[in-house]
């Protein structure tokens, strides 16, 4: 994953169903991963790097990282890099479909 031409290294991805009708399915969490320093992640749902099941995905984006110290303020929080654009599932653009066999996700170039 790409943010302005440069790796999105920390970024999580979330693949989230566009079916969730059976929350009970994944008590393990969303299929997910994280950005490496080239760009390339590998999706985990039960565990490392096995991939996600067959089916339809939302794909949801957040990068946080710490905000700089201020006086006065214990905890200075975090922001996403991406200005919230790409997690919430309402209102998300970015989708995929994993097949039942090994693939590769198109990288994704945003802006």
């Amino acid at each position: 994953m790409f943010f302005r031409g440069k790796p999105a290294e920390g970024a999580l991805v979330l693949l989230q169903p566009r079916d969730f009708s059976k929350p009970n399915e994944w008590s393990s969490g969303f299929p997910r991963a994280r950005v490496r320093a080239d760009g390339n992640f590998e999706i985990e749902t039960y565990k490392e790097k096995d991939g996600a099941p067959a089916g339809e995905y939302l794909v949801l984006l957040s990068w946080e990282v710490p905000n700089p110290p201020s006086p006065g303020k214990d905890d200075p929080g975090v922001t996403d890099k991406f200005g919230g654009r790409y997690s919430n599932p309402s209102t998300a653009t970015l989708t995929a479909k994993i097949e039942d066999k090994a693939m590769e996700l198109p990288p994704f170039r945003l802006q």
